[in-house]
């Protein structure tokens, strides 16, 4: 009788971590999404006047730090799919030191890159 309960506990304890780590899985790869074609982790921008362009950016930044760009005119939509709170700033020049806005972790906006000459990745705010 007493076997029995222990292994009735045992096979109690090994149900509830596993559904534990199970848990802890879902949360992660929930946390891991795709947007839009833009993967966690990168900014992404797409192509002038073309929405989401059925997911597929133009352009896509990952590493923290300053990307020049280049004939990038009129509204396009911009991603920001990096976590832990890092924003992407938007430069008038380059090397990125005049940013006077930025998209925040986990947002888009659509922006008038016309003025803007530089995108800035940086850790967070």
């Amino acid at each position: 009788m007493m076997r029995t309960m222990k292994r009735i506990v045992a096979t109690v304890a090994v149900a509830a971590a596993t559904t534990a780590v199970l848990a802890g899985m879902t949360g992660t790869a929930a946390q891991a999404a795709t947007v839009h074609g833009c993967g966690t982790g990168w900014v992404c921008l797409y192509p002038q006047g073309a929405g989401w362009n059925s997911d597929r950016p133009s352009q896509k930044w990952y590493n923290y730090g300053n990307y020049p760009l280049y004939d990038q005119y009129g509204s396009h939509y911009i991603l920001n799919n990096q976590t832990g709170g890092a924003p992407v700033w938007l430069c008038t020049d380059y090397p990125a030191t005049n940013c006077p806005s930025y998209v925040a972790a986990g947002r888009w906006a659509s922006v008038n890159f016309t003025p803007i000459n530089s995108v800035k990745l940086v850790p967070s705010l």
